[in-house]
């Protein structure tokens, strides 16, 4: 909530908007949400859930009132995703969708995420993000395995190359229904711990870039 006014924060986190809208949370989730594991989804799906709460409580006859008496105006939703959660338009609109997901369907989140953790399992990626769980509900939570695959990224050494007698080799891939995912397939036999990081980190920056698409 980098983007209020004093008089704004204070509003937003008093005892009778907290009772509606956690925005207390909103600046530490924000933070979390970019680390690069596995519980910055849990972390996506909570501040979701924020931002759908925060777009049912804007509309209500008495957040406007209360808005009013505090001389407070937040013109509408996306100036209230803009400034509260730096979200431009889509992506507010895609959490509040997200968030009314975790809200409303959690056993679709749920089961989103156990398929999520059998991929990873398996050794692939499992494209674990609010735009896959978004197409996942849409798709009625089916996996779709069957379906055509596109690549659009590829990263790749040669056996008897930089890592020895082994090859590594990854894709980046969208299927049909969207969902973004990767496959690696092979081990680090001859590279440092750093330079296998570093690969991972290469790979999971144009998984991220793949999903914004």
């Amino acid at each position: 909530m980098r983007h209020l006014l004093d008089i704004e924060r204070q509003f937003l986190t008093s005892a009778q908007v907290s009772a509606h809208v956690n925005f207390g949370e909103v600046d530490s989730l924000l933070t979390k949400a970019t680390a690069k594991s596995k519980e910055a989804f849990d972390v996506q799906v909570e501040l979701a859930k924020i931002v759908y709460r925060a777009s049912v409580w804007l509309k209500s006859a008495e957040a406007q009132a209360q808005l009013e008496e505090a001389g407070i105006v937040f013109q509408n939703f996306e100036e209230l995703g803009k400034r509260v959660f730096n979200y431009g338009k889509a992506q507010a609109y895609k959490m509040k969708k997200a968030g009314a997901i975790a809200i409303e369907q959690e056993d679709m989140v749920n089961r989103f995420k156990t398929i999520c953790d059998e991929r990873e399992e398996a050794g692939e990626t499992a494209g674990r993000g609010i735009d896959n769980l978004i197409a996942f509900v849409a798709n009625d939570g089916r996996e779709e395995k069957e379906t055509n695959e596109r690549t659009l990224f590829t990263l790749s050494i040669a056996k008897d190359g930089l890592n020895g007698e082994k090859g590594i080799s990854a894709r980046i891939i969208i299927n049909d229904s969207g969902i973004v995912s990767s496959k690696i397939s092979g081990e680090a036999d001859k590279l440092t711990d750093l330079e296998a990081v570093k690969i991972m980190e290469l790979i999971e920056l144009f998984k991220t870039k793949a999903m914004s698409l």
